[in-house]
Order: structure tokens, then sequence, then C-alpha cells
């Protein structure tokens, strides 16, 4: 059973928040989604896509592995998850902590974060085959902001954190802080993502055990 959860308040009723529980008491977190894989099924508030492809997408039967989305074995074969287009989260001030997982390093893709699906507006970490560290991207439609972070690719799984507002994206792995983004920032709504892609005609897996996003502004 996994626990989403679509409003702020002291409490989460059900699986706990990482960061509600560092707030004062009492305090008001607005548009706010917690998501912690776990059951037998993927909650039905999530779309599974496949842009190109077949996937297969399934819990792990597997202590703390989450969710696999294990793309088509076609050549550049690519699926998701997302909310289907409701772009609840505000790119003027948001926050979003996933724990992901990348199976292979080797001609595989993964990104994870907030995308606006019709225009490109996003902000993900990604892995991606040719480079041998994670990257992050920010990205208002035009041109992307593609940076490599300090961290070295491999299949481990990684906390990632940042925090968006209008005039930057600060970007943290495993709690240590990465860098700033000031260029190509978001500015439409956004709605969460997880995506695994193939550079090569293989099946690649990636798996996601927590995605949490909240609204920062009232």
């Amino acid at each position: 059973m996994s626990f989403p959860v679509m409003w702020g308040g002291p409490q989460i009723q059900g699986a706990p928040s990482l960061i509600e529980n560092q707030q004062p008491f009492g305090q008001q977190i607005p548009q706010h989604f917690v998501e912690w894989f776990s059951g037998d099924a993927l909650d039905t508030i999530w779309n599974q896509l496949d842009t190109q492809g077949s996937a297969t997408f399934a819990m792990v039967d597997a202590i703390d592995e989450g969710f696999s989305i294990t793309c088509g074995a076609g050549l550049n074969d690519s699926s998701q998850i997302n909310f289907n287009g409701i772009n609840h989260y505000d790119p003027s001030g948001l926050e979003n902590i996933a724990w992901v997982r990348s199976m292979s390093i080797v001609q595989q893709e993964i990104d994870h974060g907030l995308r606006e699906t019709l225009t490109g507006h996003r902000i993900t970490f990604s892995q991606k085959n040719n480079s041998s560290t994670f990257t992050r991207t920010t990205t208002n439609g035009g041109s992307d902001n593609i940076q490599n972070s300090s961290k070295t690719s491999d299949t481990l799984w990684h906390k990632y954190r940042f925090k968006l507002d209008s005039i930057s994206a600060r970007f943290y792995i495993d709690d240590d802080f990465e860098n700033v983004h000031t260029t190509q920032l978001p500015t439409d709504g956004l709605q969460p993502r997880f995506r695994v892609a193939n550079d090569t005609a293989a099946a690649k897996e990636g798996r996601m055990r927590y995605f949490e996003v909240w609204n920062t502004e009232a």
C-alpha cells in the first residue's frame, strides 16, 4: 500500500513524510505529495506511460527495493510514470526528495524530478550513459542547463534533493550540496516524473523507493 498525501498539516496520516517531521508544530505545507512505493501495486494516482516500446512496471519483491521500471529492449525504448499532465507544483517555490537506484550504468538513462510535458519545462537529476557522473538539468522550454555533479555514477541507492524558486535551483545528493543553477529555470507548473530509457537494443531497469514534493509558498 502506498500513501499519497495531497494536503499540508502538522502531521501525516499513514506513512510519515521526511520533511514534515522537520517542520515546527502546526506549520502548514501547501500542495504536498508523499509516495513510499510499498505494497503489491503502484498507486493509481500515477500514470504509467510507454513513450517508446513496452515496459514492465512492477513493485520489486525484495527488501527496500521499491518500484521498478524496466524499459523495452528496442533501441531507444523509453517509459515513465507521471501525473498524466496534472501540474500541481509551483516553480516559484518547491522542494523534492527522491531515493533512486539505477540497475546499470552502461547504455542506460534514468531521470527523475518534475517536468511539464507539453512545454518541456523541467528540473531533474539524471544518470546517463555518456556521463561518468550524475547530472542536473533545468530548462524553461528553450536550451537546457545541464551540469555534471560531483558524484560518480554507480548502481547504489542515492538520496536526491533539490530546492527551486524563481531565482535559483539548489541541488543535493546524499545530503551533500552540489551546486546552484540560476539560468534556464522552469516557469510553468510541474508534475512528478520518473523515466527509464536505453541507448542500445536491450532492456534497462531503474528503481525508486521514495518520492516527496511540496510547494513552499501558500
